[in-house]
């Protein structure tokens, strides 16, 4: 890959190698420049995977160009301080710590959309170049019968959540992430 014939280079060069990381862009580029809710990018376990590679080839270090969701940027910063984290008790660490016994349905709902999120074959060869991501976003991600899903899980939080800060951070993902999805669902069904 070319991650490694830069380490390669750099080793032979003695010049120090960084990153520079469009996590964020992969996420929301297409939805910000087609102006529509996209579905979320999820992808903590390829973030995971990228920064051990980037240790274990000698980076020193990395830019980032926007940044992704909380989850993936919680999880990217953890990395960035120490790639030998486990990648699974860091999500479980997001989780329980923003939302107690309701982190346990969103945690659910976060590996379920990156599932989709990451998988090729989802969405692999489904927008041709100049096609459409929005179609790809909520006729192949997330589909009606995934949202239906998504929101039981959603619906859990709320018997979930205890304490008042559990359940004003359970009200952020439903305004921050949640509605979004509703909204941008509901835009593709619309212009369908």
């Amino acid at each position: 890959t070319i991650e490694v014939a830069w380490a390669e280079e750099a080793k032979t060069s003695g010049r120090p190698l960084y990153a520079w990381c469009y996590l964020g862009h992969l996420a929301r580029a297409f939805s910000f420049y087609g102006n529509f809710n996209g579905f979320p990018g999820c992808f903590a376990h390829a973030i995971d995977k990228e920064f051990k590679l980037y240790k274990q080839l000698g980076y020193r270090g990395m830019f980032h160009c926007g940044l992704p969701m909380e989850v993936d940027s919680y999880v990217m910063f953890r990395l960035m301080d120490n790639a030998d984290l486990n990648v699974d008790t860091l999500l479980d660490e997001y989780f329980t710590g923003l939302y107690g016994a309701a982190g346990a349905p969103l945690k659910e709902l976060y590996l379920a959309m990156e599932k989709v999120f990451c998988d090729p074959a989802v969405r692999q060869d489904k927008v041709p170049n100049g096609g459409n991501a929005q179609e790809v976003d909520w006729k192949y991600l997330g589909t009606a019968e995934r949202m239906a899903g998504y929101g039981k899980l959603v619906a859990k939080t709320q018997t979930l959540a205890a304490t008042d800060r559990e359940k004003r951070n359970v009200k952020l993902f439903e305004l921050g992430t949640w509605k979004y999805m509703i909204e941008g669902r509901a835009q593709y069904t619309l212009r369908k």
